[in-house]
């Protein structure tokens, strides 16, 4: 049996939307507004294998580029999206793999898994 570190890395907790919400001026959309360290991306998860060089992605969310990018730069050695599972289809949990296509990460081969009522929509 071969023995490897799994590691769950939280890379979104806000709303599908995240902070600020398009369009709103609350207290926490106004905070995150005028101090970038309010930010929050939509809900989303790594799961990271860094002993294979790969992970998967738990919602594809509309912070797809910026979430990929947090899981890379805090990683030693790059590694590839492997996967991505959807839980479930609101525009928080599918909207990112619009950049799939061609004409941004021209994948070919990811695998993009999904329950049965999502695939229905």
């Amino acid at each position: 049996m071969v023995e490897s570190t799994i590691t769950v890395k939280i890379i979104g907790t806000a709303q599908d939307g995240g902070i600020p919400q398009p369009n709103c001026f609350c207290n926490n959309c106004i905070e995150a507004i005028n101090n970038p360290d309010s930010k929050r991306y939509a809900s989303s998860l790594g799961i990271l294998l860094p002993d294979f060089k790969k992970w998967y992605l738990i919602d594809a969310t509309p912070d797809f580029k910026d979430q990929l990018l947090l899981v890379n730069k805090e990683q030693k050695d790059s590694m590839k999206l492997d996967g991505i599972f959807l839980t479930h289809a609101h525009i928080g949990h599918y909207t990112g793999i619009i950049f799939l296509g061609r004409e941004a990460m021209s994948t070919k081969e990811l695998d993009v898994l999904a329950g049965e009522k999502s695939r229905k929509c």
